[in-house]
């Protein structure tokens, strides 16, 4: 999995005071996907490597503000405006590596967001989170991640994005 952290979306949870232990995605930062899956750790050289981190410097850092919520079935999730540049990143890392489709294909419009919550939802939690927005951010680099051995996620490398 590629993915932009967004450390910044803890704050969104502050004014809640239920059971933290559901939240976000277990075993992953807070963050906006960028390409998932990817392919397997057995692929990963470091010529993948490489052009990994030309293809990170080659986008530009950029701010974000995580200014509304968002559903999907499940799921309740922040979403990033601009969402242009997150959009840019997947599409960049897709054309570099075509059989590695966004999502393996399944949906047909990519729709940035940091996910807050899987299941369902408790109550009190979307007012609360809705009350700290807006919350802004920079997306600086690209992770690389993938499960571990013991189902967990575990970072591989960073990638800087290019400059301003």
């Amino acid at each position: 999995m590629l993915l932009v952290a967004v450390p910044e979306a803890r704050r969104l949870y502050e004014r809640w005071d239920g059971d933290r232990r559901r939240l976000g995605v277990p075993g992953l930062p807070l963050h906006a996907t960028v390409l998932y899956p990817f392919m397997p750790a057995a692929q990963i050289d470091s010529t993948i490597e490489h052009d990994l981190e030309a293809l990170a410097a080659s986008q530009r850092r950029f701010d974000y503000v995580l200014d509304r919520l968002g559903r999907f079935p499940g799921v309740l999730y922040a979403a990033p405006s601009p969402s242009r540049p997150f959009v840019a990143l997947t599409q960049a890392v897709h054309a570099r590596w075509p059989l590695h489709p966004p999502y393996g294909g399944t949906y047909p419009e990519i729709v940035p967001h940091v996910t807050l919550l899987l299941g369902k939802e408790p109550a009190g939690l979307a007012a609360a989170v809705r009350s700290a927005l807006p919350v802004r951010g920079i997306a600086r680099e690209l992770l690389l991640l993938m499960i571990g051995e013991d189902k967990r996620w575990v970072e591989l490398k960073r990638f800087a994005l290019g400059g301003w």
